[in-house]
């Protein structure tokens, strides 16, 4: 049984080794914005694209956890910030 659980623990960690090797060859920087994307993306926007609310952002931004800049009367979170953050989440949901 011991054999049976390290044989599919290695894999798992195979997988996970192999998985990083094509992120890294396709997208060799996860942050990478393409050239007709915007450099920086609003709270209500992102809000959106994440599925919570304008509230939970706009705190995260005024604790800088969230790195964002305000423009006139708006706060905008640049999109290398937000590519970077979603490429952790999919790791993380992938393992």
């Amino acid at each position: 049984m011991l054999k049976r659980i390290t044989a599919i623990f290695n894999r798992d960690q195979q997988a996970d080794a192999a998985i990083e090797l094509i992120t890294a060859a396709i997208v060799p920087d996860a942050a990478a914005i393409e050239p007709d994307e915007p450099r920086m993306i609003s709270i209500i926007k992102l809000s959106r694209q994440w599925g919570c609310s304008r509230n939970f952002i706009w705190e995260r931004c005024k604790s800088g956890e969230i790195p964002a800049t305000k423009i006139g009367d708006r706060w905008f979170v640049p999109m290398w910030w937000v590519k970077e953050k979603e490429w952790e989440s999919l790791r993380k949901r992938r393992r």
